[in-house]
């Protein structure tokens, strides 16, 4: 028996740019066609979410455009000002988040993001050896360092290491995007 790929209402939120509320109201309004789990969630179908969006004029090809961004940041306050900022300027990009060296280094290899934000200073590996070890693998990635220790050296020794630019923090939200901008158009 082959099974169907199936998306849950928060999956249909994020890539039709919802709330999952209304979502769930398409549901229940009989316009998405659904069924339950056992646990009583909404889930539907790949074929009947394609069926949708053709009834809507929305072409899901050009909503998922399957770019990521990787923001590896070990701040929870800095991560959610980051991940904010790119969710409400770059919607189109999938946001892989991590807050340790070894857990960006796998993700990146998994997921093959176009640019990396990254932070220097972080547990288990720096930003230097993690931005150096993306280098050996893949020259095209961009990626922009940011950190709270902005010194000459740190700012030289990261750009030696690989990043295709740097910012301090903390900065202001406008200046980042514009930043993000400039390399996500290289």
């Amino acid at each position: 028996m082959k099974r169907t790929k199936t998306f849950s209402t928060w999956d249909i939120a994020k890539l039709l740019e919802v709330y999952p509320s209304t979502v769930t109201r398409w549901i229940k309004n009989g316009e998405l066609e659904a069924f339950r789990t056992p646990g009583g969630h909404f889930r539907v179908a790949q074929e009947d979410l394609r069926s949708f969006a053709a009834g809507q004029g929305i072409e899901l090809e050009k909503l998922s455009s399957g770019k990521k961004i990787l923001v590896v940041e070990d701040d929870p306050a800095v991560m959610k000002v980051i991940s904010t900022a790119l969710k409400k300027s770059f919607s189109r990009y999938s946001l892989i988040l991590s807050s340790d060296g070894f857990d960006a280094g796998i993700k990146f290899s998994e997921q093959t993001p176009e640019l990396i934000i990254l932070d220097l200073m972080l547990p288990g590996m720096d930003g230097f050896d993690i931005c150096r070890n993306i280098r050996k693998k893949d020259s095209s990635v961009r990626i922009l360092a940011v950190s709270g220790y902005p010194s000459k050296e740190n700012i030289k020794k990261i750009r030696e290491a690989g990043a295709d630019d740097f910012l301090s923090k903390p900065f202001v939200v406008k200046d980042f995007v514009r930043r993000v901008s400039a390399l996500l158009d290289r």
